[in-house]
C-alpha cells in the first residue's frame, strides 16, 4: 500500500516456518525492492513484532534504516536506496533442498 506522497509504501512478507533460515525472506524482500522502485518507490515502510530478530536483521540490511518502538511493535522505515546510490539487491546463497 503507497503512503503520503506516492514515494513510501507498506510491505510486508510472510516465510512459513518450514523455510525461514533458507534465504527465503530475504529473496522475497529483494524482489519486492525491485519492482516497488521501477514504479517509483523510495522507502518501505513496515511494523514488526519486537521479537522477531530475523525480520529486523533483514530490515537492518537497507543503509539508513529507522526505528520506533512502541508497545512491543518496531516500526521500520528502510530506504530502498543504499549510501552508495546503489539500488538493494540482498544477497542469497543458494542452497540444495
Amino acid at each position: 500500500m503507497r503512503l503520503g506522497d506516492g514515494t513510501e509504501a507498506e510491505m510486508a512478507i510472510i516465510v512459513e516456518d518450514g523455510w525461514q533460515s533458507k534465504g527465503v525472506g530475504k529473496s522475497l524482500l529483494s524482489e519486492l525492492a525491485q519492482g516497488a522502485r521501477l514504479r517509483g518507490v523510495e522507502t518501505f515502510t513496515a511494523e514488526v513484532l519486537a521479537t522477531n530478530r530475523p525480520m529486523l536483521g533483514l530490515a537492518a540490511k537497507f543503509t539508513g534504516t529507522d526505528y520506533a518502538m512502541a508497545d512491543g511493535v518496531c516500526y521500520v522505515r528502510m530506504p530502498l536506496q543504499r549510501r552508495d546510490s546503489a539500488p538493494y539487491t540482498a544477497r542469497t546463497d543458494r542452497r540444495a533442498a
